[in-house]
């Protein structure tokens, strides 16, 4: 992969990076010094829109590196091959950009997010995150979804504390069966080390003491927003709408604490139609 700014041009190969005639050569615990040089030489300045040559289908740990370095001062970037703008993001979570804190905080864990393939580009626009501090508007939510609401506050009950292991194997079993997509140990193993930071935490819903839905959301005091970063749902329970419901208490909890909401990444009908009174 390379990236430029126009000026200058970075080469990640698969165990080192080129740029401006000087090698960059990965070395576990100085990745935080290696990425600032990596912008210093770039010149990368907040805001601006680097050139990568092609979108990677997976990126390597010197990928990861560059992207990081990137996304830590651009949100965006535009890729010469198919003439889109992607936006630098952990795990279609939320932009890099939004998080630097928390980016910063795991440098030393970019193997582990090059292993889990992590650091990914999103397409540009399928980040949702909604401000629900409106009393209007909140109000008419409400009115929209309140028999819905108190129906299941009545028979569902919330756990915070479920351990997180249980609700990656269960996200992880749920991604098999309805989209035959297979996360690895290797993604679940960099999620546990990642979602048992402070900020993070599991929700779980129970109906009759069964388990019928599972997430993890992440509070971020840097954006002031509550992500909700990964949802699992037992179909079974469908005439119950746990996952339109879970969302409804998070957009509640939002409301009182004065934080935005996101669903991440994803365009789907279901989000702007529980969000329309807000957008």
């Amino acid at each position: 992969m390379k990236v430029s700014n126009g000026n200058w041009i970075a080469v990640s190969r698969p165990d080192c990076i080129m740029i401006n005639g000087r090698t960059i050569t990965p070395a576990k615990n100085h990745y935080s010094e290696q990425i600032e040089e990596l912008q210093r030489l770039l010149h990368i300045e907040h805001g601006q829109v680097p050139n990568i040559d092609q979108k990677p289908a997976t990126c390597s740990r010197c990928d990861a590196m560059l992207l990081t370095a990137v996304g830590l001062f651009c949100r965006y970037v535009f890729c010469e091959q198919d003439g889109k703008k992607y936006e630098i993001t952990f795990s279609y979570n939320f932009p890099i950009v939004f998080e630097t804190e928390f980016i910063r905080s795991n440098i030393n864990n970019i193997d582990l997010f090059a292993d889990a393939n992590l650091i990914s580009l999103a397409e540009c626009g399928d980040f949702l995150r909604t401000e629900v501090d409106d009393e209007l508007k909140y109000n008419s939510f409400i009115k929209r979804n309140r028999r819905l609401i108190k129906k299941n506050d009545r028979e569902i009950k919330i756990q915070y504390d479920r351990p997180l292991k249980e609700v990656l194997l269960r996200w992880q079993e749920y991604c098999f069966n309805k989209f035959d997509t297979n996360y690895n140990d290797q993604v679940i193993q960099a999620y546990l080390k990642v979602y048992s930071e402070q900020g993070f935490q599991t929700r779980t819903f129970i109906l009759d003491g069964n388990v019928i839905a599972q997430g993890v959301t992440f509070r971020s005091f840097q954006s002031n927003t509550l992500y909700y970063c990964i949802f699992s749902w037992d179909e079974s329970y469908k005439s119950k709408s746990p996952g339109i419901y879970a969302f409804c208490k998070a957009i509640q909890e939002c409301h009182r604490s004065r934080i935005a909401f996101s669903f991440c990444y994803g365009s789907q009908r279901y989000k702007s139609n529980l969000l329309r009174d807000f957008l």
